[in-house]
């Protein structure tokens, strides 16, 4: 995964909140390779739970943080060598928080302002100055397999497209294949063990 990155507050927001409260999600990250202009599917299990906990699984890395601690882990690529586990804090690496930016849904709020295009199902959530720095994203798209309405949630999308502010970043595309909703996440859920002969790296 290259970046992803991939936003809720009280109880009473959580029942019409556009985020699940808790879910998992099985998702494929569509990537365009440079040679012959193949597009290849990276395939991404997800798992969320507000607030600030998110845990990434692909098939050479790990991610996951909690309120306090991230881990981004590289399992070794030769038999035989150390794997490599990233530390840091999470007020400054978890990617939890585009989730848990998203607690208004439809509504108008002072984080992102929402544009719809009826006609293709799709909605954009673009994000005000304050929140794209502290995002590092400009936008997310969302296509859905659904008439617009306030009553769409994370369920219904069928796309997922991350924009950045830098010129240079290209758009990251994802194709949700499954959400449920039908999760109940413990604390440990977002601790990650680290696996014997990893090599620690502890991030200012």
């Amino acid at each position: 995964m290259r970046h992803f990155i991939l936003l809720l507050l009280s109880t009473s927001l959580f029942a019409s909140s556009f985020i699940p409260k808790e879910f998992e999600a099985k998702l494929d990250q569509v990537v365009k390779r440079r040679v012959a202009n193949k597009i290849s599917k990276e395939p991404l299990k997800l798992k969320y739970k507000y607030p600030k906990n998110i845990a990434m699984y692909l098939d050479n890395m790990t991610y996951i943080c909690n309120a306090q601690t991230t881990w981004r882990y590289t399992p070794e690529f030769i038999e035989g060598q150390k794997g490599e586990v990233n530390i840091g804090k999470s007020s400054k690496y978890c990617f939890s928080s585009i989730f848990d930016a998203l607690k208004y849904g439809f509504k108008k709020n002072d984080i992102y302002v929402v544009k719809k295009d009826i006609k293709n199902s799709i909605v954009v959530f673009e994000f005000k100055d304050k929140a794209q720095k502290s995002l590092s994203i400009s936008s997310i798209e969302f296509k859905f397999d659904k008439k617009i309405s306030n009553a769409l949630t994370l369920k219904d999308v069928k796309t997922m497209k991350i924009k950045y502010p830098q010129k240079s970043k290209k758009d990251t595309l994802y194709e949700i294949k499954k959400i449920s909703t039908s999760v109940n996440y413990t604390d440990a859920d977002f601790i990650f063990n680290i696996p014997k002969n990893t090599k620690k790296v502890y991030l200012n």
